[in-house]
């Protein structure tokens, strides 16, 4: 069956809507994904965090190793960060990504709301399409910080374990 007005089929025209209707949602799912990763990672370092505060205060050990046991967990803090970090920016390039692929196929679509563009009046973009954080919601570069904050809770710790250490060891 043909549609009169562009010579396309109607069954072209709702394949298409369905490919963009599924690929709103794939894009939807990647963004819960990319929010139970980070959901994920903030548990492990704030376990990291308290695992840290327990060997350092409550664990019993005395003198030099009371301080040098926590190294392991903070070095580990900071290399998962920094991989949390790395993900994040992947699903945010994925995501941003897959919005510009949703733009194309709305102006090649007829018939429905250009939400992708209207949210653009919205939340403007800069010159190079990238999110305009003072006009927008930027979630995800607020949500890219959260990695760098538990880093550098981790190099204050390990500086704070190095000031004692060197006081334990001025003192003995």
């Amino acid at each position: 069956m043909t549609d009169g007005q562009n010579g396309g089929t109607r069954n072209d025209k709702f394949n298409k809507f369905e490919e963009y209707s599924l690929f709103i949602e794939d894009t939807a799912r990647l963004s819960e994904r990319r929010q139970t990763v980070s959901n994920t990672y903030v548990a492990v370092n704030s376990l990291l965090l308290v695992a840290i505060g327990l060997l350092v205060k409550d664990l019993g050990a005395t003198g030099v190793w009371r301080l040098l046991l926590p190294v392991p967990l903070i070095v580990s803090g900071i290399i998962i960060s920094r991989r949390w970090s790395e993900l994040l920016s992947n699903y945010k390039k994925l995501v941003g990504f897959r919005i510009i692929v949703l733009k194309e196929m709305e102006k090649k679509m007829s018939g429905i709301e250009n939400m992708y563009h209207r949210e653009d009046l919205l939340y403007p973009r800069d010159k190079s399409g990238g999110s305009n954080s003072i006009g927008g919601l930027n979630f995800s570069d607020k949500e890219q910080a959260l990695p760098k904050i538990f880093i550098l809770l981790y190099y204050l710790f390990g500086l704070g374990l190095i000031a004692a250490l060197m006081v334990e060891l001025i003192v003995n």
